[in-house]
């Protein structure tokens, strides 16, 4: 199987790249592609025509790597979205990579409907839950499907945020085991 984990903090070394790293282990024997969206040349949607709303070839920044993350999606058996929480709310780079889904998809609605049949998972890290990420998924899946989002809370297993130190709670490793295995849907700690 293979298996796509994009985590989108803005740092490298957070508790959204141990997450991915533990993913990485619960998923021994499958093929796991980790891909850092702080790493990506990901250029946000600014100072256009909307040229991808009437060919999606001809978005001035379609040279970047979104495509790339989105074919390794397209590609993957299953997808882990990893976000954190930044003021209540997913990181700019999560934006950046959603907006950017128009110059990917249209005009090619096979291509849309073969992202939306694959498989994923959301993780948040986050200390509380929110209604952005609640509603986050629908973008991401097929309409009716339920998605299977986990809210992962650092101070819910004695972590600060900002250590990125969360996968050292056996506790935090115990629920994302859980997670990943089928036995907690929709959880919330």
């Amino acid at each position: 199987m293979n298996i796509a984990v994009l985590h989108f903090s803005a740092r490298n070394d957070g508790n959204c790249a141990a997450i991915a790293q533990e993913l990485t282990k619960l998923h021994t024997g499958h093929h796991v592609e980790i891909h850092p969206v702080c790493e990506a040349a990901l250029s946000p949607c600014r100072n256009c025509a909307y040229e991808c709303f009437h060919n999606a070839a001809s978005c001035p920044y379609a040279q970047d790597d979104v495509p790339a993350l989105y074919t390794a999606i397209l590609h993957s058996d299953l997808t882990y979205f990893v976000l954190p929480n930044y003021a209540d709310s997913p990181p700019a780079l999560y934006f950046a990579f959603n907006e950017r889904s128009n110059c990917f998809f249209q005009g090619n609605e096979e291509l849309l409907n073969a992202y939306l049949a694959v498989p994923k998972r959301f993780i948040i890290v986050s200390n509380q839950p929110s209604p952005i990420f609640d509603a986050l998924p629908q973008y991401h899946i097929a309409e009716g499907i339920t998605p299977k989002l986990l809210y992962l809370p650092p101070r819910q297993y004695c972590q600060n945020s900002l250590d990125g130190t969360m996968m050292e709670a056996t506790e935090a490793c115990a629920c994302l085991q859980r997670f990943v295995l089928g036995h907690d849907k929709n959880a919330m700690p």
